[in-house]
């Protein structure tokens, strides 16, 4: 526990047994204003002014013993009291990031969750657009057991990496139906690790990344999430490409009314869809790999989503899907082994598969009540 010999007053002092003056009674009293007169000292009054200004002279102190090593001893040496107000106030005053800087978090770290080296660098630093980034390191044998929630802040110029090439998120400590990153109105850290969910505890609709009006940048990706490895929604942006979004229990990726560029990603081996765009997004898979899916890549209701030379192998009912006014642009792609067809439209959507292997759900450039494949 932190050294404060500055000690309270009176503190346990009562108003019943007219100790001190009430609140009231010492906002009126005369001598509050003009300060002590000649004649007997009364211990009431005394004893509340004292009460009042040692509470502020003690906590103050407590502020200051909390944040620097020597604490605050009562030895009568203001240089030393001078030493330890300017080392509380530069442990809570944010200052410029003039250097790169590393931070650790895992045993042996500086901090044991990414959370707390999260909140220490955005409490301690701001940038003034001149390049420089603070990086969390996660050492290795670092299990991810948090959930990293943020919300209105701008931290981009911090990055996330590990030493191990996978890190290990513990399934148990993520609460069901709540995501492991999330941001909400911000732009995240830059992620250039791969998180890979493990199988611990009962699965359930758990979240890898969840963006609702945010914005982040992903080299390294997240997989086997029990529901779906990254959500966009809200109006998010997200630059991941070569990322793996793999092994998800439902889908890889979910894109909704947001912008993604995920060129060359993983999005294999999920149980419902490899990627599945809806309404107003924009989404580019290009060289992407959607093997193994229920659906590998779907274009939902308005959504637009480009993917030469893109795969989806193997895939249990259709590899390229576009259905509800959705449009696909897909080029030198490979559906081959789909379970149903390799291509397929519903709902007056429009799919292009110029130069691409698999089967088409209808005759090519044949306009239908399903739309059309070019």
């Amino acid at each position: 526990m932190a050294t404060n010999e500055i000690l309270p007053f009176g503190h346990q002092g009562t108003e019943v047994n007219g100790d001190i003056l009430s609140l009231a009674e010492y906002a009126d009293e005369p001598q509050r204003l003009i300060g002590n007169q000649a004649g007997i000292a009364r211990r009431e009054l005394v004893n509340t002014v004292l009460r009042q200004t040692s509470h502020m002279a003690a906590g103050l102190a407590q502020f200051i013993a909390n944040r620097h090593p020597d604490g605050i001893v009562d030895d009568a040496d203001l240089d030393k009291v001078e030493a330890a107000i300017l080392s509380a106030i530069l442990k809570v005053a944010r200052k410029p990031l003039t250097e790169d800087i590393t931070v650790t978090v895992g045993t042996g770290g500086d901090y044991a969750t990414v959370t707390e080296a999260v909140a220490h660098l955005a409490s301690m630093y701001y940038v003034l657009g001149d390049g420089f980034t603070a990086t969390i390191s996660l050492l290795s044998g670092f299990v991810w057991a948090e959930q990293l929630s943020l919300a209105y802040t701008d931290l981009q110029w911090i990055t996330i990496t590990s030493v191990d090439a996978v890190v290990t998120v513990q399934r148990s400590a993520i609460p069901d139906g709540e995501a492991v990153i999330r941001g909400e109105y911000c732009s995240l850290p830059q992620l250039l690790a791969l998180l890979q969910m493990d199988t611990s505890g009962v699965a359930g609709s758990r979240i890898g990344i969840h963006l609702l009006g945010a914005s982040i940048s992903v080299d390294g990706g997240f997989r086997n999430a029990d529901y779906r490895n990254m959500v966009v929604q809200g109006n998010s942006s997200v630059s991941a490409t070569y990322c793996d979004f793999s092994g998800s229990g439902d889908i890889g990726v979910y894109v909704q009314d947001s912008r993604a560029t995920l060129d060359g990603s993983d999005f294999s081996n999920c149980v419902g869809y490899g990627m599945l765009a809806m309404r107003a997004s924009f989404v580019s898979v290009a060289a992407a790999g959607a093997d193994n899916c229920g659906v590998g890549f779907k274009a939902n209701m308005g959504a637009f989503v480009t993917a030469w030379t893109a795969h989806a192998l193997n895939c249990t009912t259709y590899g390229f899907h576009a259905a509800d006014m959705g449009h696909m642009q897909v080029t030198s792609a490979d559906a081959s082994g789909a379970g149903t067809y390799g291509y397929c439209v519903t709902s007056g959507a429009m799919l292009n598969r110029r130069a691409s292997t698999g089967t088409y759900s209808q005759a090519l450039s044949t306009p239908t009540t399903h739309g059309i494949i070019f």
